[in-house]
C-alpha cells in the first residue's frame, strides 16, 4: 500500500481530501501516539452517537505537507486515510467496497491494490464496532452514487 500513497498523495497534495475524517475508536488511538506528527490546525469533533470527526482548517488535511504529501506515518494514518480512493458502506451486515470515481489518479491504480487493500480492509473493519461502520456508511452515502464505482 506504501507506494501509492507515495505516488499519488504526492502528486495530488490533497485535491482530494477536502471533507471531514471520521476517526473510529482505533484510528484514535492510533493517532494519540503520533499526536507530535500531525499540524496544531486540527479539531476533532465528539458526536452523541459517541463518533468522532477531524475538522479540516481553512480546507487543508492536518496530516497533508503541501510540497512533500503524507506527513504521517503509514502506522498512525487513520483508516478512511489508508484506503483512499477505495471506501466502504456497511450494507445488510455486509461490507462493500467502492471507488471514489473523483479520485483524479484513479486510471494509476491496479487491480491488484485494490484486491490488497480490500482484503487488508476487511481485517481492520473486524475491529470496528457496528454503529461505527454505519455511521461511516452513512457519511459515505451522502456522495452521489456517480460518485462511486462498484467494484
Amino acid at each position: 500500500m506504501k507506494n501509492i500513497f507515495e505516488i499519488i498523495c504526492k502528486k495530488c497534495r490533497g485535491k482530494c481530501c477536502k471533507t471531514v475524517t471520521f476517526l473510529s475508536q482505533d484510528d484514535l488511538q492510533r493517532l494519540k501516539k503520533c499526536k507530535d506528527m500531525f499540524a496544531q490546525n486540527k479539531k476533532f469533533i465528539h458526536t452523541r452517537t459517541n463518533n468522532h470527526f477531524l475538522m479540516l482548517k481553512n480546507g487543508e488535511c492536518s496530516f497533508l505537507d503541501p510540497v512533500k504529501g503524507y506527513k504521517l506515518k503509514e502506522a498512525c494514518r487513520p483508516l478512511e486515510c489508508l484506503l483512499f480512493p477505495l471506501v466502504f458502506k456497511s450494507e445488510k451486515n455486509d461490507i462493500r467496497f467502492y471507488l471514489n470515481k473523483k479520485c483524479p489518479y484513479l486510471k494509476e491504480i491496479s487491480k491488484k491494490w485494490v484486491s490488497e487493500t480490500t482484503k487488508w480492509a476487511d481485517s481492520r473493519l473486524k475491529h470496528w464496532k457496528k454503529a461505527e461502520k454505519e455511521s461511516f456508511s452513512k457519511i459515505i452515502g451522502n456522495h452521489p452514487s456517480s460518485h462511486l464505482h462498484v467494484l
